[in-house]
């Protein structure tokens, strides 16, 4: 047994908009609390980097003897208004008694994804993947073929509504 316990996230993936300036991680202090814990959190990129994509956040937390309440961290979000794919990166805790590492994937919005996916190295180039540009000549601008599921790199109309009579 530990009388001391351990420090862990209240889960392993997190999750945040690219938008929401910030996102508060919570850490829970588990399986004892006899004397004092301490452990040290730090953050590291996978895909998405310090500095641009949030900001580097370390320190230290501390519960004293018989303190079992729950503590949390808020790393800063950055919004680079690049089109791209989401990305993560991790947060891990180590301590005498602990290493535990969770991730934290930040959300794009979900047009720019589709850029990403569509028109890959020309997914922040606006004259191709604009929201009014039409880079497969079918008349239909980007913003309508997102919006109606189409693929912006194939000449089609079919997906389209149609005016009917009767």
């Amino acid at each position: 047994s530990n009388p001391v316990g351990t420090a862990q996230f209240s889960a392993a993936n997190y999750s945040v908009s690219e938008t929401a300036g910030s996102i508060t991680i919570p850490i829970n202090r588990i399986g004892g609390s006899t004397g004092p814990l301490t452990v040290t959190f730090i953050t590291t990129n996978a895909t998405a980097l310090a500095g641009v994509d949030y900001i580097t956040t370390n320190g230290v937390l501390t519960w004293l003897d018989g303190d079992v309440a729950g503590k949390s961290l808020m790393i800063s979000i950055l919004n680079d208004g690049l089109v791209e794919s989401n990305e993560t990166f991790a947060i891990t805790l180590t301590g005498a008694a602990v290493t535990n590492t969770a991730t934290v994937t930040i959300l794009k919005q979900p047009i720019q994804v589709w850029r990403a996916t569509n028109f890959g190295t020309n997914a922040n180039s606006a004259a191709i993947a604009g929201d009014m540009a039409d880079p497969d000549g079918d008349g239909v601008m980007n913003l309508l073929e997102y919006a109606f599921g189409l693929n912006p790199n194939i000449a089609s109309v079919s997906g389209l509504p149609a005016v009917g009579q009767t």
